[in-house]
C-alpha cells in the first residue's frame, strides 16, 4: 500500500512499527468511524454465513487479523478460533484488546509457518477481511492458494472486497477505465479498488468456488457528519438487506474449495 506523494510502503512492512498499529486500532475502527459502522453490520452477514454453512463449534482460522476485530468477535460466537498476521505489533494489540483466539506471528508463504497451520487444521471456516485489496498484488494469488489448503472439504472461507467498483465509492476507477489505463487482475488496481471481475478471477485461480455473498456500504460514509452515525448505520442496516446491497463498497464473498483446482 502506498499514498500519493509518498514512499511505497509494502503490505508485509506496513504495521511493523508499533505506532503504526496503534494508530490504525484508535482511528480506522474508532467507535465512531465509518469502517466501525460497517463492521458492525457485517458482524451480521459474518454470522449468518458461519451459521448457514459450518458446523457450530468448527475450527475458524482469520488470516490477516490485524489486531482481532474478527478473530475477536468470532471467538465470542463459542468458535475456536487461530488467528495469524504478519505483523508481531498488530497481534500483541490483539492479544491486549481481545484475549480468546490463539494468536499467531507469521509468513504464510514461508513453507514452515505454512506447515504449522496444517498441522492446527484443517480448519472448518477461514476469513479474510481487508486483504485481498490491500496487500501487494504479487501475493495475494499464491495466498489464496494456500488459504484453499488449509480448509476441509466443505469448509468455507469469507472474505472480503471493500473496493467493489459497483459502489459510488468507486467513481475514479472509471474515470480512469475511460481515460485508457488497464486494471485488470494482474495489475495494480487504479486507486484502492478490485472489480467483481478482478475478485472472481483471484478466488478462482486459487481453487475457490463462490457459494454466496453479502454486500454493504451503499450510502455514502460522507453524509454521517450531516445526519449522525445511528441513522446512517440504519440507513446501511435496510440497504444491507435489500438488492440495493449488491451496490455496496463492502462485498463479502463466501468460497467453498474447489478439490483438484487448489495449489
Amino acid at each position: 500500500m502506498s499514498t500519493a506523494g509518498t514512499t511505497p510502503v509494502s503490505y508485509n512492512d506496513e504495521f511493523v512499527d508499533p505506532t503504526s498499529a496503534q494508530k490504525y486500532e484508535d482511528s480506522v475502527y474508532a467507535k465512531t468511524s465509518h469502517s466501525s459502522l460497517l463492521w458492525d453490520i457485517e458482524k451480521t452477514q459474518l454470522d449468518e454465513l458461519l451459521a448457514r454453512y459450518v458446523p457450530a463449534g468448527g475450527h475458524h482460522l482469520d488470516f490477516a487479523c490485524g489486531t482481532g476485530r474478527v478473530a475477536g468477535h468470532v471467538v465470542s460466537e463459542q468458535r475456536p478460533v487461530t488467528a495469524v498476521d504478519i505483523s508481531s505489533a498488530m497481534v500483541a494489540i490483539g492479544r491486549s484488546v481481545r484475549p480468546g483466539p490463539n494468536y499467531l506471528t507469521g509468513d504464510i508463504l514461508d513453507d514452515e509457518f505454512f506447515a504449522t497451520l496444517k498441522d492446527l487444521g484443517p480448519f472448518d471456516s477461514l476469513s479474510a477481511f481487508r486483504f485481498i485489496l490491500n496487500a501487494d498484488r504479487d501475493i495475494v494469488q499464491p495466498i489464496l492458494g494456500r488459504l484453499a489448503q488449509l480448509l476441509t472439504p466443505q469448509g468455507i472461507a469469507i472474505i472480503n472486497n471493500h473496493g467493489d467498483t459497483r459502489s459510488m465509492k468507486a467513481a475514479p476507477h472509471y474515470l480512469a477505465k475511460f481515460s485508457g489505463k488497464k486494471n485488470d487482475a494482474s495489475e495494480t488496481a487504479v486507486g484502492n479498488y478490485l472489480t467483481p471481475a478482478q475478485a472472481l478471477g483471484l478466488f478462482d485461480n486459487a481453487g475457490f468456488e463462490v457459494v454466496d455473498t453479502r454486500g454493504t456500504g451503499v450510502v455514502s460514509g460522507r453524509i454521517m457528519d450531516t445526519i449522525g452515525y445511528d441513522k446512517l448505520r440504519d440507513l446501511e442496516a435496510r440497504a444491507a438487506t435489500t438488492p440495493l446491497a449488491k451496490l455496496g463498497t463492502n462485498t463479502m464473498y463466501a468460497l467453498r474449495p474447489v478439490r483438484g483446482l487448489n495449489h
